[in-house]
């Protein structure tokens, strides 16, 4: 079935869990008292090594999207079920994700049948067993405005997403850590592809993307797992994101 915009919208979101934090500083080594054995300093925890689910949840939707802003790149494996109101049924999926910064995406279906999707500043491109499709993102007003949207949310860029949505953050006292951002769009062509899309998390990490059309039909991704560090060389860029080397 040819993914709509909502469901496209759910599919790119998924990438969004977050970059590792920085590593501490040590603090400098005391010396002992004399005639003493020398103890071996006691090595600061590395927020790193802390799972995101275990982290603080971020203070505002501000802090959320910095962290988003740090990613320098990631591969995630996802689930994802669709409830459409003239199925009785939900459709699922599941699949991996590469995500290059600035706006490069790579999206692969693995079951129930194979299928990828391309996104570029320039292009989106689609394979699946109907064949291959193209969209020149710089001729379509509306699909560039929309896939836009997206790579800001990405790249955490909130004065463009605060221009595009309504944001709302809050907290989830009935989760520890938990939170929930909202996004509803104001422009009259993104309201059109969607009603509303919720991002839900624990901490500082993402765990399911809900996006409910104009129609009421519902699609809900879970982030599996993440490698919110990953970084591509040179073949891969090419491969996944069709970059070529310089």
């Amino acid at each position: 079935m040819p993914c709509s915009p909502a469901c496209l919208l759910v599919e790119l979101l998924a990438t969004l869990v977050l970059a590792q934090d920085p590593q501490p500083t040590p603090a400098p080594a005391s010396q002992p008292p004399a005639g003493t054995q020398p103890q071996q300093p006691v090595k600061a925890p590395d927020p790193a090594s802390v799972p995101a689910q275990e982290r603080a949840r971020p203070a505002d939707a501000k802090t959320l999207l910095a962290v988003f802003a740090r990613m320098p790149g990631l591969e995630a494996t996802y689930t994802e079920e669709k409830k459409l109101t003239l199925l009785a049924l939900p459709l699922k999926s599941k699949g991996r994700i590469l995500f290059l910064p600035p706006g490069y995406l790579f999206r692969a279906v693995e079951a129930p049948e194979p299928a990828t999707l391309r996104i570029t500043p320039d292009e989106l491109r689609t394979e699946d067993r109907d064949g291959k499709q193209s969209i020149d993102l710089r001729r379509s007003d509306t699909v560039r405005v929309f896939i836009t949207a997206l790579v800001q949310v990405f790249a955490g860029d909130e004065p463009a997403l605060q221009k595009a949505f309504t944001v709302s953050y809050a907290a989830v006292p009935e989760t520890k850590n938990g939170w929930t951002l909202e996004l509803l769009p104001k422009e009259a062509n993104l309201q059109r592809m969607m009603k509303s899309l919720q991002l839900r998390g624990v901490g500082e990490a993402v765990t399911a993307i809900v996006v409910v059309d104009p129609n009421g039909d519902r699609t809900t991704t879970t982030i599996v797992t993440a490698d919110s560090n990953r970084t591509f060389d040179p073949a891969e860029k090419k491969r996944w994101f069709g970059i070529e080397a310089k």
